[in-house]
């Protein structure tokens, strides 16, 4: 789901959405691999909402 949106941002060209969705997507990989960024992730996530809206 965060790839899709990344992608849809960059088609419209909102470089600072994408950026906060890119730093999502390392957050939640990071934690997939158990490094244990999930509170990170959950920051980036309100920032990203609040970054993104209307996407």
């Amino acid at each position: 789901m965060a790839e899709t949106l990344q992608r849809s941002a960059s088609s419209r060209e909102a470089f600072p959405c994408q950026t906060l969705l890119l730093g999502l997507q390392a957050d939640l990989i990071m934690q997939q691999l158990g490094e244990g960024r999930g509170a990170s992730a959950l920051k980036d996530l309100q920032a990203t909402i609040r970054g993104c809206t209307g996407l």
